[in-house]
């Protein structure tokens, strides 16, 4: 249960329970790893080919959260977060051409206001004011088959609006229960298409992407003044990701360069459930010690694109008070990620294979109280 300045994003309705000003500042660095094993053949030419494509994704999720009580029934609050991506490809295989570099950037602004009803029941809202920068570099064609290899350079740019909406009940003083809805966002994004090394470029670039909402029930509750457990289970509606029409991409067939006025991406996402179960325990006045464990479950479809199956994280994380004021928390993860068969057909092409990774993120919080 989110019991800081946070709860501006995860759960506006816990804002009124913070009894002081309150400023979070956190860090998260984080790398995903992913080996694709596979076969992929050029169906006119029936010449097959395999091997294996590595990528690598690099995130860096810097944010900062200002909780501020205004009186015994209103809080307000507001956080910046930025989620930044950067995903590369190996060089060495033919399966590269089935996957993509990309850099996202991402940046979110959101007020929040959370109102206490009574001791039992709070509620709360946000606006999520987000942009969107994605730079995707696609590489295309098959040199082996005596075609050029060609990448291009993507870069598009969309601003997009969503919100929450928190429930949070307290039943007694040692158990919470909170419930959080999180809309879908879209983002129409526009920008430039370009050809490297040819003279085919498009302005205008097109296409919409997403976020899926999410609900979120979350139960908190201490045994004693040392011990408690917290759970979650979080319903994410990725089945927005349907099909998805990119227009005017630079892009090569053969030797022959040109601007494709429209092409359609298929995902067929299916909703997926993501359940965690945590305990926390207080070691000394100063120091807490959490740990957790998460089953993700993924939300593609091997049908129609590569990516990692279902996974199973563990996390733990150490809190300590510095000073009156200031405390800090420290916090690592692994996911084990599932081996995920992928059986792609095109009109062009076939892709089978296995895909299998790993996740590891650190995280560095501060939280100083007025």
């Amino acid at each position: 249960m989110v019991k800081d300045a946070t709860a501006v994003y995860f759960n506006p309705a816990s804002l009124p329970i913070i009894p002081t000003m309150q400023l979070v500042v956190q860090d998260t660095l984080a790398r995903s790893e992913s080996q694709f094993t596979g076969s992929a053949q050029k169906l006119p030419f029936g010449v097959t080919e395999s091997g294996t494509s590595t990528t690598t994704t690099n995130f860096s999720l810097p944010s900062m959260y200002v909780s501020i009580p205004i009186n015994d029934t209103f809080a307000g609050g507001f956080a910046i977060i930025v989620n930044d991506f950067n995903r590369e490809l190996g060089e060495h295989s033919i399966l590269r051409y089935v996957q993509a570099r990309n850099q996202t950037h991402d940046m979110d602004l959101v007020p929040a206001l959370g109102v206490k009803i009574n001791e039992f029941l709070s509620l709360g809202g946000n606006i999520n004011f987000s942009q969107a920068h994605f730079i995707q570099n696609p590489i295309s064609d098959l040199t082996r088959l005596n075609i050029p290899e060609s990448h291009s350079v993507n870069d598009s740019k969309g601003n997009s609006l969503g919100g929450d909406f928190g429930i949070l009940m307290k039943p007694g003083k040692k158990t919470a229960l909170g419930f959080n809805y999180r809309s879908a966002i879209t983002y129409h994004l526009h920008g430039v298409s370009t050809l490297a090394n040819q003279a085919v470029s498009s302005n205008n670039y097109h296409f919409n992407y997403w976020t899926p909402a999410r609900s979120v029930l979350s139960l908190s509750h201490f045994l004693n003044e040392k011990w408690g457990f917290i759970g979650t289970i979080q319903y994410l509606q990725w089945n927005i990701f349907k099909k998805s029409y990119v227009y005017n991409f630079a892009t090569q067939a053969g030797s022959q360069a040109f601007i494709n006025p429209e092409a359609l991406i298929t995902y067929n996402f299916h909703n997926s459930w993501l359940l965690t179960l945590g305990t926390i325990y207080n070691v000394s006045t100063k120091w807490v010690v959490r740990m957790a464990g998460t089953y993700n479950q993924s939300p593609s479809n091997g049908r129609f694109q590569i990516s990692t199956g279902d996974s199973l994280i563990i996390g733990s994380s150490m809190g300590y008070q510095l000073m009156k004021n200031l405390t800090v928390d420290g916090s690592y993860g692994h996911a084990f990620f599932k081996k995920e068969n992928s059986t792609i057909w095109t009109a062009q092409n076939s892709i089978t294979g296995i895909n299998q990774g790993n996740h590891n993120a650190v995280s560095l919080k501060l939280t100083l109280t007025a």
